[in-house]
């Protein structure tokens, strides 16, 4: 069974704890961060975890600092045997400015995504671990506006490329209004797709190897309104006629 700490009145922020409900939500979320921490890396063979998930001040638990309202501003655990990984709720830590692990080399895997969330931290020591930075945009562009961090990059996957083929009509094309703008059309898409996976962190794109024009005449709908089964029928014709190169549609 994993280890559990009781919320009491004995569990203070350091000095006096910020009044109401709100308070002791904020103080519920902390507490929360630092036993998934605990629970996440390996805690009960930590070299220094004196006080860890005791009812003491949060001041008082080896390797945290708070401020004057009790906010924990500061965790340095460095080469203290933590191991494993990082847990999300970290990013519940709203005060943190210094996160200091450095040394601790059984420590493993991605950064959790919601470390951007911690807008105070300044320092990110990560050195000597097996720690690494997501290559999204929004995570490195994070990393960017610390004062210092320690970390390197994780290496990205082997990216796979999906040949894309692009067929469009005479109508496509006049609603577009000529063939060079359509083409910039379909160009455009394909670069917001892959700018779309690099900032996902999805290692794929996609590769347009064609885009042509055929012959080929779409039922207009705008006279009516069909029905939900015409509108799959007529789906699932075009679709039909668009896999059989020997139909007589489409087979340019």
């Amino acid at each position: 069974m994993r280890p559990t700490i009781r919320v009491t009145t004995c569990q203070r922020f350091a000095a006096r704890p910020r009044a109401g409900l709100q308070g002791a939500m904020l103080l519920v979320a902390v507490l929360a961060a630092l036993v998934a921490l605990y629970n996440a890396a390996g805690g009960p063979n930590w070299t220094q975890s004196e006080n860890w998930l005791s009812e003491e001040p949060l001041r008082s638990w080896a390797g945290v600092t708070t401020n004057g309202p009790g906010r924990v501003t500061g965790l340095d655990l460095g080469s203290s045997g933590l191991s494993g990984t990082l847990p999300a709720a970290l990013g519940n830590l709203r005060a943190l400015e210094e996160l200091r692990l450095q040394g601790n080399d059984a420590l493993t895997g991605e950064l959790p995504h919601s470390l951007p969330e911690l807008l105070r931290l300044e320092t990110l020591s990560l050195g000597s671990t097996d720690l690494c930075a997501p290559r999204t945009a929004y995570f490195q562009a994070w990393l960017g506006q610390l004062r210092s961090y320690d970390v390197e990059n994780c290496v990205p996957e082997e990216e796979s490329v999906i040949d894309v083929a692009v067929s469009y009509t005479p109508s496509a094309r006049d609603a577009l209004r000529g063939t060079e703008a359509t083409k910039a059309q379909i160009d455009l898409l394909i670069q917001e797709a892959n700018q779309a996976y690099a900032d996902s962190g999805v290692h794929q794109s996609l590769s347009l190897v064609a885009a042509r024009e055929v012959q080929y005449a779409e039922v207009r709908l705008s006279s009516f309104t069909p029905s939900a089964k015409l509108l799959q029928s007529i789906l699932a014709t075009h679709v039909r006629r668009f896999m059989n190169p020997d139909d007589g549609y489409i087979d340019e």
